[in-house]
């Protein structure tokens, strides 16, 4: 017996000792360091390393402090997603997307000796791009940085990518005349737009903007390089699944198609990743969350109207002239059936299918 005890007694002494020379080991802090709480979650009944059944599985999370809301430092491995196909695009778009693949697959501690390497092919992916907006501004917002990439990379790279813009301001169209004798000019109509603080963008865009005319206070979303924005057709942008919302920002919390309140977590004060249950948008830089991705939709078509975009009940000025031309009144009907609650046609859309068939 007493020898049993003497056992004992000597293996808690050698584990206090053990434990007293592993604390002085530890390298002190430097000064000035902020201590960090962690949190450590234990999964019971996993498998230990050694293959030792029922051992506990414990996972170590830093959490920052100093990260602001909606920007949690914790997160989940992140996985990099399938990036569009580069094709008939300058070879700098696919060199930037093989640098990307190699920077996420990389430990921890090997990425910060891939960090300028980056840097300097995102300054080459940069000019490509800008000249591929005057040219193809669609298939440039195409090949944008997903935002769930851009809230993941070192901020020397990330300050080289291309601006991403959601925001209000003045949408102007410019139509330039030859003068007399001298070649028409090959860009017969310039756009450009003032955002807030008086910031003007040559503006190139696509489809349904082609037609829009001036609009003193239109509501804008893009990517911009050195001032040259493309500017996407849709006012509204719908958020990536995986994309954190910026806090900085303002959220509207309720669904502005419906007036539900839709953001349980912001009564917590952070904002989680986006999900296919919590669908959420960006107009004009505010953060709007929805009650599910069909009001995407029907919040676009709002805001369009709102800016004068669904037409409006105007007559076209002009004298008239026989009955076959001049302002004319008409009554047009958008029919629906009793078995159906859903809208035949947008307010919108019928006023852009009487436009398109006076032009």
């Amino acid at each position: 017996m007493r020898n049993k005890f003497l056992t004992a007694a000597l293996a808690f002494l050698g584990s206090v000792a053990a434990y007293w020379t592993l604390l002085s080991s530890r390298p002190t802090a430097p000064q000035g360091a902020v201590a960090l709480p962690v949190e450590l979650s234990v999964s019971p009944g996993a498998s230990s390393p050694a293959g030792e059944e029922n051992a506990a599985v414990s996972t170590l999370t830093v959490v920052d402090p100093a990260a602001p809301v909606g920007a949690s430092a914790i997160r989940a491995p992140f996985k990099l997603p399938p990036l569009p196909k580069r094709e008939g695009l300058d070879p700098a778009f696919g060199k930037f997307d093989g640098w990307l693949s190699r920077y996420f697959a990389a430990g921890a501690d090997e990425r910060p000796a891939l960090v300028a390497e980056g840097v300097a092919l995102a300054v080459e992916r940069r000019v490509a791009l800008k000249a591929l907006i005057p040219a193809a501004p669609e298939k440039a917002l195409q090949n944008a940085v997903p935002m769930v990439v851009r809230q993941q990379m070192p901020a020397e790279v990330l300050s080289e990518l291309e601006e991403r813009i959601s925001a209000r301001g003045f949408y102007g169209v410019l139509a330039v005349a030859p003068e007399p004798g001298r070649e028409p000019d090959p860009r017969p109509i310039r756009r450009q737009a003032v955002l807030d603080g008086g910031i003007r963008y040559e503006v190139y865009t696509f489809g349904q903007r082609l037609t829009q005319v001036t609009t003193p206070q239109s509501v804008m979303s893009g990517i911009a390089v050195d001032r040259v924005m493309a500017l996407d057709e849709k006012r509204v942008r719908p958020l990536e699944i995986g994309e954190i919302p910026d806090a900085t920002k303002p959220v509207e919390s309720a669904c502005p198609v419906s007036g539900k309140e839709v953001l349980a977590a912001a009564k917590a004060g952070a904002l989680a990743a986006i999900t296919e249950e919590t669908p959420a948008v960006e107009v004009a830089g505010t953060v709007r969350y929805l009650c599910h991705g069909g009001h995407i939709v029907d919040l676009e078509q709002k805001v369009t109207a709102a800016e004068g975009g669904s037409g409006g009940g105007m007559k076209p000025l002009g004298a008239a002239g026989s009955w076959t031309m001049g302002p004319k009144t008409l009554l047009y009907i958008r029919v629906t059936f009793p078995d159906t609650l859903k809208e035949p046609q947008t307010e919108a859309a019928a006023y852009e299918m009487l436009r398109a068939t006076n032009d």
